[in-house]
C-alpha cells in the first residue's frame, strides 16, 4: 500500500514538472500566438507524436465495456478548457501566478470529491483544502501583483476544469486504455483549437498566424511535455 502511494505521489510530481516545463515553453509564444492557436499547436504535436508511437508500441484504442464515451467527451471539454483558460493566464501575467492558480486543482479535487465520488471527506484534506485556498487569495490580490478580476477568474475556472479532469480520469481507465484517452483528448482538442482559430473570441483567440521557424522548435517541445505530462498522471 505505502509503495503504490510512493509511486502516485511519484508519478503526480514527474506530471507536474513536465506541465512546468511546459508552461515555460508557451510562454516563449504567448507573445506570437493566441491561446487558441497554442491550444490547438500544442494537441496537434501530441496527436502526431501519439500516432507516430503507435505502431512502435500499440495500445487498445476500442473501450474495454459501453458507457465510457460521454465520459470521454466530458473529459475532453474540460481538459480543453483548462488548458485555454491556462493558456489565457500564461499570456497576461506572470508564469508563477499563472501556475499557481492551475496547481489549485488537487484543492479543488479535494473539495468536488464527495460531491462527485460519494468520497468521505477527511477533516485533515478539508483544513488543507481551506489553507490553499487562503493562499490562492493571497496570489489573487491585486497589490501583489497586475492580477486583475480576468485573469483571477481564469485562473479559479483552470483549476476547477483541471479538478475535473482528474476525477473523470479515475472512471475512464475503467473503459480505455490510458494512451487511448491522452489521443482522444489531444485529438480533440485538434479539432476545437482548429475550428476555434477561425473565430474571433477576445483575447483567446485573435486569427491564425503562420509558425516562424524560430517557432517550430518551442511547438515540438510544447507537444513532447505536454504529452509526458498526460501520459505521468
Amino acid at each position: 500500500m505505502r509503495n503504490t502511494i510512493l509511486f502516485g505521489v511519484s508519478m503526480i510530481l514527474l506530471a507536474n514538472l513536465c506541465f512546468g516545463i511546459m508552461s515555460a515553453f508557451v510562454k516563449i509564444t504567448a507573445d506570437y500566438f493566441s491561446p487558441m492557436e497554442n491550444v490547438f499547436y500544442r494537441s496537434i504535436t501530441m496527436t502526431l507524436l501519439l500516432l507516430f508511437i503507435y505502431p512502435f508500441k500499440p495500445y487498445r484504442l476500442k473501450s474495454y465495456k459501453q458507457g465510457g464515451f460521454k465520459k470521454l467527451a466530458f473529459r475532453v471539454v474540460v481538459g480543453g478548457l483548462a488548458m485555454l483558460a491556462f493558456f489565457y493566464n500564461i499570456e497576461k501575467i506572470s508564469l508563477a501566478t499563472a501556475t499557481a492558480f492551475s496547481q489549485c486543482a488537487p484543492i479543488y479535487t479535494v473539495l468536488l470529491s464527495p460531491l462527485l465520488l460519494k468520497e468521505k471527506l477527511k477533516r485533515s484534506a478539508l483544513i488543507s483544502a481551506c489553507i490553499g485556498l487562503v493562499g490562492v487569495v493571497l496570489i489573487s490580490d491585486p497589490s501583489v501583483e497586475n492580477v486583475g478580476p480576468v485573469e483571477i477568474f481564469m485562473g479559479i475556472l483552470s483549476g476547477i476544469f483541471v479538478s475535473l479532469a482528474y476525477i473523470t480520469l479515475r472512471d475512464l481507465r475503467e473503459y480505455y486504455d490510458k494512451q487511448a484517452v491522452i489521443l482522444a483528448f489531444a485529438f480533440g482538442m485538434s479539432l476545437l483549437g482548429l475550428i476555434g482559430m477561425f473565430i474571433d473570441i477576445p483575447f483567446l483567440s485573435t486569427g491564425i498566424h503562420v509558425p516562424r521557424k524560430e517557432d517550430i522548435l518551442w511547438i515540438s517541445l510544447i507537444g513532447i511535455s505536454g504529452t509526458l505530462g498526460q501520459y505521468f498522471l
